[in-house]
């Protein structure tokens, strides 16, 4: 006479039982698991910078940057094919580069 809490057959059925419940359910981190955020993306031309138009286009591209870092999420800054000209920024801002960015995150520039 068995005196456990289970007999050892009953044991088999409930342990098979738990093992198929475990492999039909997904895990709690899996179905919580987040999908990354699609990155806004800025473009340099709708802030004034136009590709092969000789024209300066530092002020625009820099513009464009710092909305693209302002906006907290995800962001990519879009350059159409072309040259861009690109000239130091203003000398009260000590600036070295035609282009500083400083303290990025999530921040891509893209050409074409």
């Amino acid at each position: 006479m068995y005196r456990g809490i289970m007999s050892p057959d009953s044991f088999k059925n409930a342990a098979a039982t738990a093992l198929l419940t475990c492999i039909a359910l997904p895990a709690p981190c899996m179905a919580a698991e987040e999908t990354p955020e699609k990155p806004t993306r800025f473009a340099v031309r709708d802030f004034g910078a136009i590709p092969d138009d000789a024209q300066p286009d530092g002020e625009a591209i820099r513009k464009c940057i710092a909305a693209a870092q302002a906006s907290g999420k995800p962001t990519e800054v879009v350059f159409e094919a072309g040259i861009y000209h690109v000239e130091p920024g203003p000398a009260a801002s000590g600036e070295l580069f035609g282009l500083p960015v400083k303290g990025a995150k999530n921040l891509s520039l893209r050409g074409a």
